[in-house]
């Protein structure tokens, strides 16, 4: 499960029909991508982190973490 996505989500006292709403999808598609079954598209991830008033980093903290140590080995073996 995206757990930051669900808790920040549920902090905000929000179903995952409604939060589906707000993103202009329907309620299915929206949860299977809150249990990480499919990926959100860029443009969906941008829209909720604007919805929710976090970073991208905060919501996504995996995929920025694989990118930066990929990144610090790239810098490390040049």
């Amino acid at each position: 499960m995206h757990v930051v996505l669900s808790k920040e989500r549920k902090e905000r006292g929000l179903t995952q029909e409604e939060f589906a709403k707000y993103l202009g999808v329907k309620k299915d598609y929206y949860a299977r991508r809150e249990r990480e079954e499919q990926q959100f598209t860029l443009d969906e991830a941008i829209k909720i982190a604007e919805i929710l008033g976090i970073s991208l980093f905060t919501l996504f903290p995996k995929i920025f973490r694989l990118k930066c140590d990929k990144n610090t080995h790239n810098k490390e073996v040049n």
